[in-house]
């Protein structure tokens, strides 16, 4: 069963640290990274039609995109899929001192913090952008609940969601929904 944002913020109050954190040498490997759940067991799986809300110039091919205008394209287009499957978008690349959430989002009575992860497929192996979102992510966005939360008094459930965006040549995209992904006490 889930937890309520207070009972977390109990568990929490606790806790002496979070491990994981970047050595004088760079960022550590996580080596208790898991992979998410199976996309069937949690969300869903949507072919999406040709980017017209593209932030990119539409006469650059999406092979050419740099990282960042692969992230800018895919946090598009996780965010017009919010709005098309009923969702509040809030806000977008919402920043606090603990980082940054790339949507937050209102589902009901749920705000639900969303990481989008954007992948272009250049026509080999299947990508599965999820899996890059480990255990420092979870807890990144875990302390970034806690701060949204805390800035935001009327807030009293949070969901964890994960978007995958594969971006295509054909400037379409598949798109994974992953509702639920994590939960706070998930490490």
């Amino acid at each position: 069963m889930a937890k309520t944002v207070p009972e977390v913020m109990e568990v929490l109050e606790g806790s002496k640290g979070v491990p994981g954190r970047r050595s004088r040498a760079g960022v550590r490997a996580d080596p208790a990274r898991k992979a998410l759940p199976d996309v069937a067991a949690v969300g869903r799986e949507d072919e999406c039609e040709p980017l017209d809300f593209s932030v990119v110039p539409r006469d650059k091919p999406v092979s050419s995109y740099s990282t960042r205008e692969v992230g800018l394209e895919g946090e598009a287009i996780a965010a017009s899929y919010l709005v098309r499957r009923g969702y509040e978008v809030v806000d977008r690349n919402w920043r606090c001192v603990c980082g940054e959430a790339d949507v937050v989002a209102r589902d009901g009575d749920e705000t639900v913090l969303v990481e989008v992860k954007t992948r272009v497929d250049r026509g080999g192996d299947p990508l599965a952008p999820e899996l890059a979102v480990g255990v420092r992510k979870r807890k990144t966005y875990t302390r970034l609940a806690l701060m949204y939360v805390s800035l935001h008094p009327e807030v009293t459930n949070v969901r964890f969601d994960v978007i995958a965006v594969t971006l295509r040549e054909n400037r379409s995209a598949l798109l994974r929904h992953l509702v639920g992904a994590y939960c706070w006490d998930e490490q």
